[in-house]
């Protein structure tokens, strides 16, 4: 229940989440009900603690993230990034990642995640 002066709100909202079993990957068709957004695909590349996400074929105005563990986990990228130019460079500032799982996402302009894939953080091993 949400109080906002006088008056009582109840919010309700049906989610459905997205696990990584069963959510789109970058790297294969990236398909959404979002409209525009087509077959695309994806490359990751690191340098040092520099993520280089470079796609094709998606919509604009999509958002790029490094998350921790899972897609919906916590960011450890510097910020949120706009693919631009048919990439996003995201930083992730603390060094004892290197080694670490991650998943980068793309988000779509109001925040939903559309799709996702795994990476090392400096890269593979």
């Amino acid at each position: 229940m949400l109080q906002i002066g006088g008056m009582a709100l109840e919010l309700t909202a049906d989610l459905e989440p997205i696990t990584e079993e069963h959510g789109p990957q970058l790297g294969d068709e990236l398909l959404s009900g979002i409209t525009g957004l087509a077959k695309g695909s994806a490359e990751i590349s690191w340098k040092g603690l520099r993520c280089n996400l470079e796609v094709s074929g998606v919509a604009a105005g999509l958002m790029a993230d490094l998350r921790r563990e899972k897609a919906g986990g916590p960011s450890v990228a510097t910020t949120t990034k706009p693919i631009d130019d048919g990439g996003a460079r995201l930083l992730v500032e603390d060094d004892d990642l290197v080694g670490a799982a991650v998943v980068a996402v793309l988000l779509s302009p109001d925040g939903r995640l559309i799709a996702q894939r795994r990476t090392v953080v400096g890269g593979e091993a």
